[in-house]
This record gives C-alpha cells, structure tokens and sequence, in this order.
C-alpha cells in the first residue's frame, strides 16, 4: 500500500498584503482639488479642503511651474497632464510661493462619485437622477 505526505507550503511563505484601499479604475480621472485664476494663469485661486493638494501644502496663490517632468505653459495643460495620471499616483508639483520654489509630493485621488466640489476638467457636476 502507498502513502504520500503532503506538505503544505503556504505556511511558509509570506501572506500576501491586504491592499488598504480598491484598486483605481482603469478609465478613472486623477484628482488634484485645486482652480486657477483662469485656464491661461498658473497662479492657484482655490485649492479645496480635504483634497490632494490642501493636504500636501499647497496654498491659493501658488504659482505652478512643474507638474512630474512637465512645466506647463497654461492651466489647460497642467490639468491635462495631471489627468494622464492614475489615481493613487503621486506626482512631484512644483510651485513658486512668494518668490521661492518648492516641491511637493501629491497623491492624487479619483474624483469622488459624491463630489459637491468642482472636479478636473472643472464642470459641476450635476445631481443623479
């Protein structure tokens, strides 16, 4: 008569991690939470509580001059590049503040489904019916 062992590996090897948040759609748009003066300006009029960019540091009247390895020459451009992102992407934003530059590095978010806030490309968003 023939007896087999069988030896369980899983005990063994490390469990996997347990991800802390879903995974980011494929077609999801990246979100940063901040407006411009205007789509030609770089200079920040708004960055929205609770958002990316409030919570990196970034501050109304920043001046953007580089989103990764891009210095935007509009704001038109800037949120576009930011929407080649995934959210859960963290980007390097560069800023002017009062003369001096600084780096901040940003976790950008999706948009939130329930937003009551102004996302990229900056259209309200209108209720569900």
């Amino acid at each position: 008569m023939f007896t087999a062992s069988v030896l369980v590996l899983a005990s063994l090897s490390p469990a996997a991690p347990v991800p802390l948040e879903p995974a980011p759609s494929p077609t999801a748009r990246a979100f940063l939470g901040v407006l411009a003066e205007s789509e030609v300006s770089l200079v920040l009029s708004q960055v929205l509580a609770d958002m990316p960019a409030a919570k990196a540091g970034i501050r109304p009247g920043d001046r953007l001059v580089r989103v990764g390895a891009l210095e935007p020459g509009n704001f038109a451009q800037f949120k576009a590049h930011v929407q080649t992102y995934r959210p859960g992407a963290t980007v390097e934003i560069e800023v002017d503040r009062n003369g001096q530059r600084q780096t901040f590095r940003v976790r950008l978010a999706a948009v939130p489904e329930n937003a009551d806030v102004i996302p990229f490309p900056y259209v309200p968003l209108m209720p569900k019916d």
